[in-house]
């Protein structure tokens, strides 16, 4: 048992919780998304097209914002700024499927929802990395914690949501599976009044 007092200044916070609502809407519509794929050395996989895809499934797309406004008012003391999703779009990662290191931007939380768990272990994971890498190499800790680890391994499960922040960097493990795995990715940001004396702005975000 340490002494010592430990202050976790600044974390980013990663929330996973499970959607208990039926979402089926719009996994059930899979086979009439049209995607466009992407193959090369840093990515193979496809993203669907439409950017807003979830404005097309009003019902999916409130279910995701009511979960993400629980996780922002109770974990992150938020209430009194409203958000909204910008961008949603689904993405198939294929056998041997992967996508590279990345993050978002023009956004301030992302999230992912997943169809189903993955058939084999450590497949199609979501790779989450420290905002600051340290360039350092020391020896390996006894045990890895919250305090010592830079990397965030997430297994898939069937509709587990994560929300972290847009800022930091993710990818998607190869996905070894017989089947294709798919996800819907969406970006949320802030929206109305934004009241901070000469700061304060109203924004609009469709």
């Amino acid at each position: 048992m340490s002494k010592f007092q430990v202050i976790p200044a600044f974390p980013s916070i990663i929330a996973a919780s499970k959607i208990d609502s039926d979402v089926n809407e719009i996994w059930d519509n899979i086979p009439n998304i049209k995607f466009s794929e992407t193959t090369g050395d840093d990515a193979t996989g496809s993203v669907s097209i439409k950017m807003r895809l979830l404005n097309e499934y009003p019902k999916v797309k409130n279910l995701i914002l009511k979960e993400f406004y629980e996780f922002k008012d109770s974990v992150l003391n938020l209430s009194t700024t409203d958000f909204n999703i910008t961008t949603s779009w689904m993405t198939l990662t294929p056998p041997n499927g992967f996508c590279q290191m990345h993050n978002h931007r023009n956004s301030v939380y992302s999230g992912v929802i997943y169809q189903t768990s993955n058939s084999d272990a450590d497949s199609g994971n979501l790779i989450l990395t420290a905002p600051v890498n340290n360039t350092i190499l020391i020896n390996t800790p006894t045990e890895y914690n919250a305090f010592n680890s830079d990397v965030v391994t997430i297994e898939p499960d069937e509709n587990l949501c994560i929300f972290f922040p847009s800022y930091l960097h993710h990818k998607i493990s190869k996905h070894t599976g017989l089947e294709n795995r798919y996800s819907i990715a969406v970006n949320f940001f802030p929206c109305g009044e934004l009241t901070h004396g000469d700061s304060s702005i109203k924004i609009e975000v469709e």
